[in-house]
This record gives C-alpha cells, sequence and structure tokens, in this order.
C-alpha cells in the first residue's frame, strides 16, 4: 500500500441486488481519490476466507474468531480476492487471469499503488448483512440502496437469474431474525418468485434494523434517485467532500438519461447508457398477474411502509423521510 488505510475514510455500497450499486459504487469512484474494492464477501469472487453467502453478524464481539479477522483484513487491505473466468473470456484473458489477475483482484492493484487515495470504496451487496458489525469496527458511510420488489423481481427475470433462500434460511440466527416466516418451511418447497420476494423482504427488514440500531446508514431509493440523477449524486458528492467535476456530470447525464431506452441490451447484465426513469416500467412488465400477487403479498410488512401502493414507484411519506436520511443537504 502507497497510503494507510487507517487514515482513509471508509464507505460501503450494499443493499438489494440488482437495486443500482454497481453504478452507484462507479460514479463515486469517478474521484481519483476513492479506491474500489469489489465485492470482497462475494464467495466466487471475494477474499478466500469468505465461503459461505450472506455472512451474518451483529457486533464484532459475537462473531467467530475466523469471521471476525476476515473483516479486520479488509480494513488493512490484507488480503487477496479469487481468481474468476467468464464464458465469454477469450484464450489470451483467461491465461492473464490465471497468471496475473482476475475477475476484481485488478481494482484491488490499482487501489493498492493509488498515492493519492484518500477513500476506500466497499462495493458489495452480499454484505448486507455485515454491515452492523462492520460500522461498530470502524465508522463508515454506509449508502443502502433500495429497488421497489417488483421491479427487483422483474430485473431478475429478465437476467433469468435464480436467486435462492437456501443461504438465509440455513443460518438459523439470521432466519430467525429477518425471515421469522420461513424458520420451519422447507425453502425447496417454494417457487421461483416466492425465493425473489422473501430475500427483498429479509434485506428490507435489515435496513429498518439498521436504523432502529442507530447506525446512520444513508438509504437511496432506486426510482428517486432515478428521477434526479444528477442532483442526487451532486449532493452525496458534497457530503463526502469529493470532487464534483463538469467529467462526473456528464458521465451521470451520459449514463442515466438515454433518449428513453430502458430495455438492456439482451444477455447483459450491467447496461448503464438507458433512462433510468423508465426503469421501473420495464421491470414490471417482465412479470405476469399471479407473480406480482405473490410478491406484493410476500413482501407487504415493507413494502406498505416504503411504497405508497404494491404496484406504485412513489414513496409513501415514510418513505420520502427515509430516502437520503443522514446525509447533509448540499450547501
Amino acid at each position: 500500500m502507497l497510503t494507510d488505510p487507517a487514515k482513509h475514510r471508509w464507505m460501503m455500497v450494499t443493499g438489494a441486488p440488482r437495486s443500482g450499486t454497481s453504478y452507484f459504487g462507479d460514479i463515486l469512484a469517478l474521484d481519483p481519490k476513492v479506491n474500489s474494492i469489489i465485492e470482497p464477501f462475494n464467495p466466487d469472487a471475494g477474499m478466500p476466507d469468505v465461503t459461505q453467502r450472506y455472512m451474518y453478524g451483529v457486533s464484532p464481539g459475537t462473531m467467530s474468531e475466523l469471521d471476525r479477522g476476515t473483516l479486520e483484513k479488509l480494513y488493512k487491505y490484507d488480503f487477496k480476492l479469487k481468481t474468476v473466468h467468464s464464458s465469454r473470456d477469450k484464450l489470451a484473458e483467461k491465461v492473464f487471469k490465471t497468471v496475473l489477475f482476475g475477475g476484481n483482484e485488478l481494482a484491488l492493484l490499482k487501489a493498492r499503488f493509488n498515492r493519492g487515495a484518500e477513500y476506500s470504496l466497499i462495493k458489495d451487496p452480499i454484505a448486507v448483512f455485515l454491515v452492523e458489525p462492520l460500522y461498530r469496527m470502524r465508522e463508515l458511510d454506509c449508502f443502502f440502496l433500495v429497488r421497489h420488489p417488483l421491479s427487483f423481481v422483474g430485473s431478475l427475470k429478465r437476467l433469468g437469474w435464480n436467486f435462492k433462500v437456501h443461504p438465509l434460511s440455513r443460518n438459523r440466527d439470521l432466519c430467525a431474525m429477518y425471515l421469522p416466516e420461513l424458520v420451519d418451511v422447507d425453502p425447496d418447497t417454494l417457487s421461483w418468485t416466492e425465493h425473489a420476494a422473501y430475500i427483498w423482504l429479509a434485506i428490507g427488514r435489515q435496513l429498518e434494523h439498521l436504523k432502529q440500531a442507530e447506525i446512520p446508514i444513508i438509504p437511496v431509493f432506486h426510482e428517486e434517485i432515478s428521477a434526479d440523477p444528477v442532483a442526487h449524486y451532486r449532493r452525496i458528492y458534497d457530503h463526502l467532500g469529493l470532487e464534483w467535476t463538469p467529467k462526473v456530470s456528464s458521465r451521470i447525464t451520459e449514463t442515466s438519461t438515454a433518449s428513453g431506452k430502458a430495455g438492456a441490451q439482451s444477455g447483459v447484465v450491467h447496461d448503464f447508457f438507458r433512462d433510468a426513469s423508465y426503469i421501473f416500467d420495464h421491470s414490471v412488465a417482465q412479470l405476469d398477474p399471479e407473480q406480482i400477487d405473490t410478491i406484493a403479498r410476500i413482501t407487504k410488512p415493507i413494502l406498505d411502509t416504503w411504497y405508497s401502493s404494491a404496484d406504485s414507484a412513489s414513496l409513501s411519506d415514510y418513505g420520502r423521510d427515509l430516502h437520503m436520511s443522514n446525509i447533509r443537504a448540499s450547501g
């Protein structure tokens, strides 16, 4: 390391998958003072010590020595990342990743050699149930991204992703805390839609738990930030003390107002050149009426609190108060 991580201002971007965590983190990292640490708690691409999806902890003192040590290594940059190959990799890319750097390792290498680094940013939706111990070990700015459950599940359906609730239900403490409905339920009996809806519900309950535990997270609703992205990111940059430049503003405009184009390219996971304000309707259109009813029924305890109605991206009064709370206003 060419800078001391102990002197960095640490940030975290987490929340539900497909809620814009990758884009959000990329926008913050446009400031060269920001180091990006990408998905260190992803068992497929993260630190070798991480073997389970959705690690869980409330306080560092109650975690196992191994898990607590993994969190400590993160804050010291004392870790490596797993090599990940894609089916789209060409031979040269496979050799490069195997011999030198694979997956997110190149970003980590750049972070180590960034002489101007003043910030460290953890980008990891899979670390959503580690926010509390990470914060209690070292205060950080945690941005918790939220997306309407219909839009979330519709996005998964577009990609053909089959998210399973097993990693949550098999952890008895986590399941009892966030999904008591499934404590005595065999997850293999659930439909594809139910699996996805319960994952969203558990993550939503985590946000509410963190709020009650007085962890100063910053909830960011996907639909709200999509309606006026430049103003939102300008406010976030000001809050963090990052340098707002014409380049940052132009990048946001170019990638979030693409002439009404809401649909992503076929088979593309991250298409940042879309009109963000239309993504909700496009995602919900992927679902049939039965799936919509199932998602609304399961997520109702949180959905009815945050949104004005089950089929609307408009926030309730409570949701509007929650959005971007714990962040200083511009100026």
